[in-house]
């Protein structure tokens, strides 16, 4: 009996311990996981880890930690979790594939992360992000081309704490720190245990470095985070800060507009701007040259992604409602920190768009008509994170905040020089001296193509040339003339400008302008359609492409140059090609006219009498199982902001369905809706024109990426 009252005393007790033990894995689970809701991902991190070690098969707990450490910028932690909850594992949601991808980019394990991307896109073809981060990694080298002609190294004031996103004042800069000790305040972002922000104010000493700093103002120096701030001259600016939302402690990042005597520093004006609903945070303010256009960051509801810039206009007397930028400039990730470069350019940061790791600094050129999204590059582009950039206004210097050192850990403040120089493009009509936008100029060196840009609508495009470089540029705009100009740079010193105008004669056989009569809607869809040819050469796919009295085949990096001969204009571009390829010795296969498809008004289903446009698409895709396509759609002007965005989207969506029904994997495209950001004509919104003209706007564009 004693034996038997034993036996059960200690199963009772082993089930009291095994109880109370649960209950403790239990409520450190619990712990962890408000952490981690609440963004402290430092302090849910190691929580989780020690409930996952009392049982090592949940998977869920490995994604978790590795979020954690993903958002805490522990890259190669990261990956190492990712790694044991996705092994085998069928039931994980798809956003995971998307994060071990990014984490593996950090690392610089391009060709893995490019596998993960491949599975994101399978399960998430609605998400652009794995196209553009694919299209990128395949060519990655071309981000390190230039890179010999910056000069960049961290600047003598960075410590082993955060230093970050400067600022011009005057002759002097203006940076955030979180180099001292102060209070600790929970906010939205509460990623990092570490001080902080606060505002510091260095200048540059006689030597070129900059002096030791000094806090900027104490009474914007608050208990609070101070972020990213413009000046609008030398007394006054506009900042963000950090706000409570209450007594729990949550907070939200705010705008405010300051001015101060410069002579003390003491404020005479300070306004809080309302610019996004109450909880929603608003940050990064940038400001236009004349101060009438602010830009700034929002996660406030409506937007693409985590985060998106708009813009706000001021009309003397308050500043508008604000207006998203639309999807060409943010994406389904984050886009922040942005800066006014010169009138027209606006710098940002993006973890969203095609990029070398983490956050990129991308350029976009807003006088364009098709607004054209550039990442910057390495140096200025790392594998981690790099954003917060400053410069004058034609980008020969500045600074950049990176926290490519130490793993990704510390934020540092990096000095950039250039040392190219600068070919200034101003493109117009050779007869009425008009300026010509959109014209495509291109850079060709030892034969080779090496970019492709289009000018902004007043004819004007700035490019780099590397000195003691020989460079040929084509200058092509359909119904004129190609026009080609050789460059040398040699004895040119870096940093110098060279203005180049280029007067573009029409050409003989082709009209004046756009079709006059508007009911001839294939007359217009001749004028303005882009047409685009893909051939199967040598068992190959390429794209057969056109610049001035060059001709190549292109397939991702690779470009065959064919000829330099004129063609014969009356032929077209198909039968141009033939004769080219057919001459040199080329067997041609397979051949795909890529053509525009068209929609009703309002309607999100395209015209059927297009299918054949969209079946050389599919076409293409299954001739070439490494070949993708970026489906792009557009609406006319007609119609709010909100519901043309929503509206090409949908479009967007039908292009793809008929896609996959033709047996095309989710993989092998990504979609784009560009609201009404793509007006090809005059028929912007206020403009009456014809019901053909406003047709031409309604559209799907085909990009072929042929890898």
């Amino acid at each position: 009996m004693r034996i038997s009252i034993y036996i059960l005393t200690m199963i009772w007790l082993s089930s009291v311990a095994s109880a109370q033990l649960l209950d403790q894995v239990t409520d450190k689970e619990n712990r962890a996981n408000e952490y981690f809701q609440d963004y402290a991902y430092d302090k849910a991190k190691p929580l989780f880890r020690q409930v996952y070690r009392k049982d090592t098969t949940r998977q869920d707990l490995a994604l978790k930690i590795a979020e954690c450490a993903r958002h805490t910028f522990h890259y190669k932690d990261a990956e190492k979790w990712y790694l044991r909850g996705l092994k085998d594992n069928d039931s994980a949601d798809p956003i995971y594939f998307l994060h071990y991808a990014q984490s593996l980019t950090n690392n610089e394990k391009y060709d893995e992360a490019k596998v993960w991307f491949h599975k994101y896109a399978e399960e998430a073809s609605h998400d652009s992000r794995s196209g553009k981060k694919i299209a990128t990694l395949d060519n990655i080298h071309f981000h390190f081309q230039d890179s010999q002609a910056v000069a960049f190294q961290p600047i003598r004031i960075n410590t082993e704490e955060a230093d970050w996103s400067p600022a011009y004042f005057g002759d002097k800069l203006v940076f955030i720190s979180s180099r001292k000790d102060t209070e600790k305040f929970k906010n939205v972002l509460n990623w990092q245990v570490e001080d902080y922000n606060d505002l510091y104010l260095t200048h540059e000493n006689e030597d070129g470095t900059m002096s030791d700093p000094v806090p900027f103002h104490a009474d914007i120096n608050s208990t609070f985070h101070e972020g990213p701030l413009v000046f609008l001259g030398e007394d006054e600016f506009i900042f963000t800060q950090n706000e409570s939302d209450g007594a729990d402690g949550g907070g939200h990042l705010a705008i405010y507009h300051a001015k101060f005597n410069p002579q003390d520093f003491s404020f005479t004006f300070v306004e809080k701007l309302d610019l996004a609903p109450k909880k929603y945070s608003v940050a990064h303010p940038a400001i236009s040259p004349d101060h009438k256009t602010l830009y700034f960051a929002s996660n406030m509801p409506g937007g693409y992604g985590a985060a998106d810039i708009y813009m706000a206009t001021w009309d003397g007397t308050t500043w508008s409602n604000p207006v998203n930028m639309g999807p060409e400039i943010n994406s389904e990730g984050s886009e922040s920190f942005p800066f006014v470069m010169n009138e027209d350019e606006l710098v940002f940061a993006s973890d969203g768009h095609g990029g070398l790791g983490g956050r990129d600094l991308f350029v976009v050129d807003l006088s364009h008509e098709h607004l054209e999204v550039v990442n910057l590059g390495y140096p200025y582009n790392s594998s981690k994170d790099d954003f917060g950039y400053i410069s004058d206004a034609t980008g020969s210097a500045g600074f950049f905040t990176s926290n490519r050192k130490n793993g990704g850990l510390d934020d540092d403040i990096y000095r950039f020089c250039v040392i190219w120089v600068a070919v200034e493009f101003l493109v117009a009509d050779a007869n009425t001296a008009e300026p010509i936008g959109d014209a495509l100029i291109s850079v060709l060196k030892n034969d080779t193509l090496v970019e492709s840009r289009y000018t902004s609508r007043n004819g004007v495009l700035t490019m780099p040339a590397i000195p003691g470089e020989s460079y040929e540029f084509t200058i092509a705009k359909p119904g004129y003339e190609t026009h080609t100009y050789h460059l040398e740079t040699t004895g040119a010193d870096a940093g110098a400008v060279k203005e180049l105008d280029i007067l573009l004669e029409r050409a003989a056989q082709v009209a004046a302008g756009p079709p006059t009569d508007t009911t001839d809607f294939e007359a217009f869809k001749k004028y303005y359609n882009r047409e685009r040819l893909i051939l199967t050469v040598d068992n190959q796919v390429f794209e057969y492409r056109e610049l001035g009295d060059y001709k190549y085949l292109v397939a991702g990096d690779e470009k065959i140059l064919l000829d330099k001969t004129v063609g014969d204009p009356s032929l077209s571009l198909k039968d141009r090609a033939m004769e080219i390829l057919t001459q040199s010795g080329y067997e041609v296969g397979e051949s795909f006219e890529i053509k525009n498809v068209y929609f009703e008004l309002d309607e999100t289903d395209f015209m059927t009498k297009y299918k054949s446009e969209l079946d050389a698409a599919v076409g293409v895709l299954k001739a070439s199982p490494r070949t993708k396509v970026e489906i792009k759609t557009f609406s006319d002007s007609r119609g709010s902001i909100e519901f043309n965005n929503e509206l090409t989207f949908k479009r967007a969506q039908q292009v793809a369905r008929y896609f996959m029904e033709q047996g095309i994997s989710g993989s092998r495209f990504f979609i784009n809706g560009y609201g009404e950001q793509g007006i090809l004509n005059r028929c912007v919104d206020g403009v009456k024109c014809a019901e053909v003209e406003h047709a031409i706007n309604r559209r799907a564009e085909f990009n072929v990426i042929i890898q």
